[in-house]
């Protein structure tokens, strides 16, 4: 049973008893790249580097680690368009400990001088990496393209001026602003003995403040639009696809079970005529991404580049073809969507970050009636969303060889 408590100073709760011998702690902050001015750009990224780098009591990274892993624990983050998150998972008898040192990095890093340069550095070659690999830079040219005015068509990481120019003043600015009790949620998945006051023991010092949202009104395609960056690559890479809706709202669940009827692992229509039937691909599949106040529903491949015009032939008589879908592929898909919801369940990692998530749309509880929502999408419901959102007015990404 979910349980949540919200302290008085705003910082949420979210606990679940599960009888497992290992737990997960999860602090997701509501920030992320979407929140970013213009010159913060991956700011939020470069702080999630730096809470790993050293406390007061803590004084580095080796302490840190050494201090879970010399327990058999892991622990990690990252940072995406609305959230950066902090996890650690442990073996339950250690979990006031993991708990204690999860609390340090969020509340008592100091964001060092040195240890900045450090991993400004890192960062540096990390997007680096992000730009001479074609598989992860398709998707920065295809939201940039895809979005006019939403800061979802900036990268998480920033751009190589923003890591450049962010000061430690901005960093602790930025710090200051939304790493504040009203604007996280810390949940705890596992088996152990009265979570919720040992969180309260550590957090309700933390500055009673929230944070406003900005909301991005973003216009709606009305025309194609194709970019096509050239690169010193042997294959070609796309990604086709649309803007969508939130999360929360009732299409998006449609769009799951759509997602899982073109594509789920080696199977769906997507997957079958491309690669299962013709062998035009072997890397093909289908993403449905939806977020706070926006959804991106999309198709992707690597190929030759001779083969990207009958494979995206065959994208449009797939999203076609969902005007008229069978009982049985509706069986199969929402099967697919069902019993691997049940397998994430299971992982409390999995879970705990699904419930912050969750909370972060609208409410954790939503994590549990997801299942029956689902099970109510009819062919008709697919039938009229797909009508609605897959229209000739997509978006199309290629990278291809120079």
């Amino acid at each position: 049973m979910l349980i949540k408590k919200i302290l008085p100073n705003g910082l949420r709760i979210l606990f679940e008893k599960k009888e497992t011998d290992s737990v997960t702690i999860l602090v997701a902050v509501h920030v992320g790249s979407n929140f970013e001015s213009a010159p913060e750009r991956g700011i939020s990224h470069f702080i999630e580097h730096m809470l790993f780098e050293g406390t007061t009591t803590r004084p580095t990274n080796a302490v840190i680690a050494n201090e879970i892993e010399s327990l058999g624990g892991d622990f990690n983050a990252y940072t995406a368009n609305e959230r950066t998150v902090y996890y650690i998972r442990v073996p339950k008898k250690h979990f006031r400990t993991a708990l204690n040192l999860l609390s340090d990095m969020i509340q008592n890093s100091v964001l060092d001088k040195q240890m900045l340069e450090k991993e400004r550095a890192v960062i540096l070659k990390e997007i680096n990496m992000v730009i001479d690999d074609p598989r992860f830079y398709q998707w920065i040219l295809f939201h940039h393209a895809l979005f006019e005015k939403h800061p979802a068509q900036y990268p998480i990481y920033g751009s190589v001026k923003t890591m450049k120019s962010i000061t430690r003043e901005m960093m602790l600015d930025f710090y200051r602003r939304w790493y504040v009790a009203g604007n996280m949620t810390v949940a705890v998945v596992g088996d152990v003995h009265e979570p919720i006051a040992a969180i309260a023991s550590l957090f309700s010092s933390m500055k009673k403040s929230s944070c406003t949202l900005q909301v991005f009104r973003e216009p709606n395609r009305t025309k194609k639009k194709t970019v096509v960056k050239q690169k010193k690559i042997l294959n070609a890479y796309l990604v086709m696809g649309y803007k969508t809706v939130a999360r929360m709202h009732p299409d998006s669940y449609v769009l799951d079970v759509i997602k899982s009827l073109l594509a789920r692992g080696q199977s769906g229509t997507v997957v079958e005529e491309i690669r299962g039937k013709r062998g035009l691909a072997y890397e093909v599949g289908v993403l449905h991404d939806p977020h706070s106040d926006y959804g991106v529903f999309a198709a992707y491949l690597n190929t030759e580049k001779k083969n990207i015009p009958p494979s995206l032939r065959l994208i449009m008589q797939s999203l076609a073809s969902l005007r008229s879908v069978s009982a049985k592929e509706l069986t199969d898909a929402k099967g697919f969507l069902m019993g691997r919801h049940i397998l994430e369940h299971e992982d409390t990692h999995s879970l705990a970050d699904e419930l912050c998530e969750w909370e972060l749309w609208g409410s954790a509880k939503d994590a549990h009636t997801y299942l029956a929502k689902i099970r109510k999408v009819s062919a008709s419901d697919v039938a009229r969303v797909a009508k609605r959102y897959f229209t000739g007015n997509y978006t199309i990404a290629r990278v291809e060889r120079k």
